[in-house]
């Protein structure tokens, strides 16, 4: 554009100028177009297609980043989780009673807690070990859920980012839009039309005059 970058409003006159040359439009399948109306046909088409591979950088960047903050969310609220069970269950084994021999049995059940179809709950003689084990429970299926989804996140960010797909590449077009030579002829002929109705207005308006003030 030559714009000389040492006046300070430099950056106002190129978005100015660049804007006026460039259109980016989205159709209606959602896909943009992007197009480039310069006096340069070869600049032009350089220009667009250097904002495509522009665009697809800050997209796959964008999109990363969305991925990397969903995955250190779900990662911080599984290890929290964790911790919360880990406490549940110390408080658990700190509970029973070494003497008891139905502890022997309550092991076991603890051991199945794991599975869904397993209660320990037919182990356990304590009331309040009781609500432990229940709570832990409950715990344990909000873990399962995070746990999900901590490694869901964790495959979305070890996957590629697919690219932008390009129907079509630009390239340069050489016929000239504008100035164009009908275009031109019409207006010359309208505008040299509507000058000689004028004249016409105009020298019968004087002489009407003329012919007013002689009397």
């Amino acid at each position: 554009y030559e714009i000389d970058k040492t006046d300070r409003t430099w950056k106002q006159k190129l978005e100015k100028k660049f804007f006026k040359d460039i259109n980016i439009s989205k159709t209606r399948y959602y896909s943009i177009v992007i197009t480039a109306r310069m006096k340069d046909p070869d600049l032009a088409s350089n220009i667009v297609n250097s904002m495509i591979e522009i665009v697809d950088i800050f997209r796959s960047r964008i999109i990363r980043q969305n991925q990397f903050m969903i995955y250190r969310y779900a990662k911080e609220q599984y290890n929290s989780q964790q911790v919360i069970l880990d406490s549940l269950k110390k408080m658990i084994y700190e509970k029973k009673k070494v003497s008891n021999p139905s502890d022997l049995l309550y092991n076991r059940g603890l051991e199945n807690l794991k599975s869904d179809f397993y209660s320990s709950l037919p182990f356990v003689t304590d009331e309040e070990l009781e609500m432990l084990i229940e709570e832990y429970n409950f715990e344990k299926n909000q873990l399962d859920a995070l746990k999900a989804d901590y490694y869901k996140a964790k495959r979305l960010i070890e996957k590629p980012i697919t690219k932008v797909y390009i129907v079509s590449k630009p390239v340069p077009n050489y016929k000239k839009i504008s100035p164009s030579l009908l275009t031109n002829v019409c207006i010359g002929f309208f505008s040299a039309l509507l000058f000689a109705i004028l004249f016409v207005l105009v020298k019968d308006g004087f002489g009407r005059l003329v012919k007013l003030l002689e009397t």
